[in-house]
């Protein structure tokens, strides 16, 4: 049996990626826009869960104006500022800060026994929300 870079690499690599909840395209379902690599169906159905209340024409005229940005040759330093200048990213770290002390608060405690699981989850505010 040859072993090659398909088998040594490729394929076990999608197949981590899939049972990390990615989903594989193989290559001659790909549609996507030549100019971007942006897979446009896929691009419209996450941008309408993200933004229920934007219409077609909101998501083509944001498409078009990306299309632009990475028309410029910047290596997409615009799309990524584009993603992360967002008020949900200042909440999203707002969010992670909170976390992150609740563990640190609650971990040591949970080592030395102080506290256990149950416990633990008793004290964890149901506010609390963790945005991907």
């Amino acid at each position: 049996m040859a072993f090659n870079e398909d088998s040594r690499v490729k394929i076990p690599a999608i197949l981590h990626l899939i049972r990390l909840g990615f989903t594989y395209i193989p290559q001659g379902e790909q549609y996507r826009r030549e100019d971007t690599n942006i897979f446009q169906t896929i691009f419209t159905e996450s941008i309408l869960k993200l933004n229920p209340h934007l219409d077609e024409s909101d998501i083509k005229r944001l498409l078009d104006e990306i299309t632009l940005e990475l028309g410029f040759d910047d290596l997409g330093r615009k799309f990524f500022h584009r993603l992360t200048s967002g008020r949900w990213i200042q909440k999203n770290l707002i969010q992670n800060q909170h976390l992150s002390s609740l563990r640190d608060w609650q971990l040591p405690m949970l080592m030395n026994g102080q506290v256990t699981v149950e416990d633990a989850e008793e004290r964890i505010e149901p506010k609390t929300q963790l945005s991907i």
